[in-house]
């Protein structure tokens, strides 16, 4: 028998929606403060190796971070009533990509506003 839709599943798609467009609101508040081109990927010794325009860049990775969100978020929820997923691991995979969003955009603007 299938499980009920995760409660509240449109809420939380919202909610980790928010989340991984917290990281551009806060780039977009120190947008002065950042480098262009902007450090986004560093080497075994932390030293900038790969460089990126800071605009492209910030709203591309928070479109696929918010395209990924959807697309995880309406996986989890199929698989959940389908009773592949438990309910515990439907809402961790509904956070995964808020999370890796924060952490990659927030680690960027950290080590970039750390080299300036």
């Amino acid at each position: 028998m299938p499980y009920p839709e995760l409660k509240h599943w449109k809420a939380l798609l919202i909610v980790t929606s928010i989340l991984c467009v917290i990281p551009l609101i806060l780039s977009l508040f120190l947008w002065n403060q950042l480098p262009d081109p902007l450090p986004t990927h560093w080497s075994s010794t932390w030293v900038p190796d790969s460089w990126n325009a800071k605009a492209p860049y910030l709203f591309r990775v928070s479109a696929a971070m918010l395209l990924f969100n959807v697309l995880f978020n309406l996986g989890a929820n199929q698989y959940y009533k389908k009773g592949d997923f438990s309910k515990v691991l439907a809402y961790i995979f509904c956070f995964i990509i808020p999370v890796v969003s924060v952490m990659l955009v927030g680690s960027t603007l950290y080590f970039s506003l750390k080299i300036t």
